[in-house]
């Protein structure tokens, strides 16, 4: 009986993340220390930016985009834009705000006395100025003011509501171009007609929001790659509980074990996830550089990692 519910508490344990520890595999392997600068030349491109999600932290607070139309490179820092040249180094401050929707454009969202106003910054963000906001029918106006038939019931053919309130949006916008989203809710729609920003729920009740262009930009972080930094192997020391009013969840913390290497250059070293931090290489966006991200205490580092010329 003792053994059932023993394996029983294990079921439930592990349907929840958890994992049973075990000891270091690898204990000749040292922990990260640095790469060996003997072998490798290390260039430290940023320092104090949270370029990915943490356990805590889920989304980025700093973001580095690049557009491949015109080659600007942007570093998001807090609620601050930067324009960067292409080793990383600050060229100038960018007056704007908010969130970057390619071709040097932003947007920002503020909520003004229960209403949401957007600006727009353009390139050479001097001025912001007004976006426009789509306007729609109200049902009231709709049946006032157009030959709605009705049903059996003697309800209103919401069918034809919704065509109505379509046309009246397609006057505003014409052919839809593009669509930018803004924040978690709201949306820029770009039409062939003008640029109007709008909640995104309140769109989706006539089209389908989705991204008519791929965009133009990236953000360092997006791609992942192990073509010189991969882990072999992985051992779960503890756990981490997590939850709230409704559900509890674990979280392994371990040792994640590395080979790092570049040409015949090689180092191995395990790397300590019990707070929470990372090690990881991401893919350059405008070159060719072995890019390595590592999260710290005080935010993360951004390296550009060579061999050392012989």
């Amino acid at each position: 009986m003792k053994t059932f519910f023993l394996l029983a508490i294990l079921s439930l344990y592990s349907s929840c993340g958890y994992e049973i520890p075990g000891k270091d595999k690898h204990p000749e392997i040292p922990e990260f220390n640095g790469f060996d600068k003997d072998l490798f030349v290390i260039d430290t491109l940023l320092t104090e930016v949270q370029l990915m999600g943490t356990e805590v932290q889920l989304m980025a607070t700093d973001k580095v985009a690049y557009d491949s139309t015109d080659k600007f490179i942007y570093l998001r820092k807090g609620d601050e834009w930067f324009l960067l040249d292409k080793d990383f180094k600050i060229k100038q401050k960018i007056n704007a705000k908010g969130y970057f929707g390619g071709n040097k454009t932003f947007y920002d969202k503020i909520e003004d006395k229960n209403k949401t106003i957007i600006y727009k910054y353009t390139y050479p963000w001097e001025k912001a100025e007004k976006v426009k906001e789509l306007q729609y029918l109200d049902h009231d106006s709709i049946v006032k003011n157009y030959a709605i038939p009705k049903d059996e019931n003697g309800a209103y053919d919401l069918e034809e509501v919704t065509k109505i309130n379509k046309r009246y949006i397609d006057n505003q916008l014409g052919v839809i171009e593009k669509i930018i989203p803004v924040d978690f809710h709201s949306i820029v729609c770009i039409g062939s007609k003008g640029e109007y920003f709008t909640e995104d729920y309140k769109y989706n009740h006539y089209y389908e929001i989705e991204d008519t262009k791929t965009t133009s930009y990236s953000y360092l972080g997006d791609d992942k790659i192990n073509d010189n930094l991969y882990e072999f192997d992985w051992v779960a020391l503890g756990n981490h509980g997590r939850g709230n009013h409704f559900v509890f969840w674990f979280i392994p913390y371990g040792y994640r074990y590395y080979t790092f290497k570049i040409g015949n250059d090689s180092i191995q070293f395990k790397w300590n996830t019990k707070s929470s931090r990372r090690i990881i290489q991401l893919k350059d966006l405008w070159d060719d550089r072995v890019l390595i991200y590592k999260d710290g205490e005080n935010g993360g580092e951004l390296y550009s990692i060579s061999s050392m010329k012989k």
